[in-house]
């Protein structure tokens, strides 16, 4: 029973730590395509 519940939060763990990875790429690929943008109007 422990075993399978050590499993468990071990998945929990892995997936919280995936998706912080994709949130945190996502976040800082957007604000690098929205300072592009940003930097292209000015210029324009």
């Amino acid at each position: 029973m422990s075993f399978h519940f050590s499993m468990y939060i071990l998945q929990l763990e892995i997936s919280n730590y995936l998706t912080y990875i994709f949130a945190s790429f996502y976040i800082s690929y957007n604000l690098e395509m929205g300072t592009h943008v940003k930097l292209r109007h000015n210029f324009n």
